[in-house]
């Protein structure tokens, strides 16, 4: 038979283990809010560079914005390396929790 101080020591843990999922699911909610809002400025920018470029005639100008696209490029990659390496530490913590 289980005594009233071995059920409290298991509902404090259940609570935590709780409390910890919930933390977890928060910050997971934070951070894909966040990588949307920093994905969304550079391809913005690259929609805008793709605009001007159709229509632009002078090569000096097509360079500058083909290279500024590129740029943007650049740092989508390094913002889904963050998120990509975000999702892996939080199914990381979620497991230890677990």
């Amino acid at each position: 038979m289980v005594g009233r101080d071995e059920i409290a020591a298991l509902a404090r843990r259940f609570n935590e283990a709780a409390a910890a999922i919930e933390a977890l699911l928060a910050q997971e909610r934070q951070m894909l809010a966040g990588a949307s809002h920093e994905l969304r400025s550079p391809l913005a920018r690259i929609r805008m560079a793709l605009e001007l470029l159709a229509d632009e005639s002078d090569p000096v100008r097509r360079g500058d914005l083909a290279r500024r696209a590129a740029d943007d490029i650049i740092e989508l990659d390094a913002l889904s390396r963050v998120a990509a390496l975000g999702a892996r530490t939080a199914r990381r913590a979620s497991a230890s929790v677990c």
